[in-house]
Order: structure tokens, then C-alpha cells, then sequence
């Protein structure tokens, strides 16, 4: 059983609302785990497509989706070296 509460709040910490990421797991032995404070979703959503733009350059010409395309992951330094040398425009 899988149960997800996701309120949304505008400025919660204007009311003293604390707010987390919080994961409860129920079994032997119980697991929990708070993040606190979260990373704001925009920021997360801002990461993932700026760190796929190597990866759609890298891509084949056409339609595709995020199956297609290697696993989202932090791409740490200068993000030209990870284009390979035929998909660069500028040489």
C-alpha cells in the first residue's frame, strides 16, 4: 500500500508551517526519513532539463522520449564536455 499526501502551500513558512519531504515506511524494522527542508520543486524540475541538454543534443534527430535518452543525473564541470565532438556546432 502505497499513500502520498502532497498539500501545496503558498509561502508556508508565513504561518510557521515546518515543511519536508517525508518518507514512512511500515515493516520490519519501520523506516523514517525526513529531508527537511526539501528542495523547492521548481528548482528540481530546472535541474533535470538543464542537465538533459546533452544528452538532446547527443540525441538522434526525431521524437523521443525519456526512455530513449540516458538516465537524468548531476552533471558536475563543464557540461561541453559531455557533447561528443560530431554534435558540436561550434568546434
Amino acid at each position: 500500500l502505497i499513500h502520498m499526501d502532497h498539500p501545496q502551500q503558498i509561502e508556508p513558512e508565513q504561518v510557521g508551517v515546518n515543511t519536508g519531504d517525508y518518507v514512512i515506511i511500515k515493516g520490519t524494522p519501520n523506516v523514517n526519513m525526513v529531508n527537511s527542508p526539501e528542495t523547492p520543486g521548481g528548482i528540481g524540475t530546472i535541474a533535470m532539463c538543464v542537465n538533459m541538454i546533452p544528452h538532446v543534443i547527443n540525441a538522434r534527430p526525431g521524437l523521443h522520449t525519456m526512455i530513449d535518452l540516458p538516465v537524468p543525473r548531476a552533471i558536475m564541470g563543464d557540461m561541453r564536455d559531455q557533447i561528443c565532438e560530431e554534435c558540436k556546432i561550434v568546434k
